[in-house]
């Protein structure tokens, strides 16, 4: 379990999560989710995972992993990169991230990204969009991550290319964004994350109940909420 680096904690905790059907905002992201009985019960069950657990930072628990300490890890696709250079007789596997119980819930994982953009008073917003639909176009994309392997494509479909059917465990990376949630697209995320990374804290360290680190968050993302009338 990821400990001492707080930025890192809510991408770890809500897969469980969204997994179990949970969620932080409404749909339209005028109010606050999170306290629910689907996050209660994924934050409960990670907290559970605390006993059997080391608790260190991610480059920590990455190096313990590569040096068999960890039987297995919540980790990224840097590791595909990184273990075969550092540990090459290092025989590891690939899964999604677990759901539930069989036949419920979802296999969720955290969505992160690269976005390309340009400025509103660009000149040369013709050539911008153009290197943009270079850089994106599949073949480009996928030569990128092929390089990379540190990061998979935004394709649907390109867990199919010939490329991923003959590295499987890259392939499960790939699969594996078909079920993954990106953060509400709120302009004060940042702020609500940072609570969200708090309250899972202070649940893991026992200095607060789950039902009670989630209840006190839940206060505190409608109180930012209240303060963003006309930012959405």
């Amino acid at each position: 379990m990821n400990a001492g680096e707080r930025y890192i904690l809510y991408k770890k905790f809500m897969p469980f999560a969204w997994g179990n059907g949970g969620s932080i905002l409404s749909e339209d992201l005028a109010g606050s989710v999170f306290f629910s009985q689907e996050n209660l019960d994924a934050l409960r069950f990670y907290c559970s995972l605390k006993e059997f657990s080391l608790m260190e930072k991610q480059d920590v628990l990455d190096m313990a992993f590569k040096q068999g300490k960890l039987g297995l890890q919540i980790s990224g696709g840097w590791n595909l990169r990184t273990i075969p250079a550092d540990v090459p007789e290092l025989d590891f596997g690939v899964a999604l991230v677990p759901r539930p119980a069989p036949g419920r819930g979802a296999h969720a994982s955290f969505a992160g990204s690269e976005v390309l953009v340009t400025f509103v008073n660009s000149k040369h917003k013709k050539e911008a969009l153009k290197l943009a639909r270079f850089l994106s176009s599949k073949e480009n994309v996928i030569s990128l991550c092929r390089k990379a392997k540190s990061v998979q494509p935004a394709l649907r479909g390109a867990e199919n290319d010939p490329y991923y059917e003959s590295h499987p465990l890259e392939r499960i990376f790939v699969v594996q964004l078909g079920t993954a949630v990106p953060p509400p697209p709120h302009p004060r995320w940042v702020e609500i994350e940072e609570v969200i990374n708090a309250a899972v804290e202070e649940a893991i360290y026992g200095v607060n109940s789950p039902e009670g680190a989630l209840k006190e968050a839940d206060k505190k993302i409608e109180e930012i909420l209240a303060r963003s009338d006309g930012l959405r």
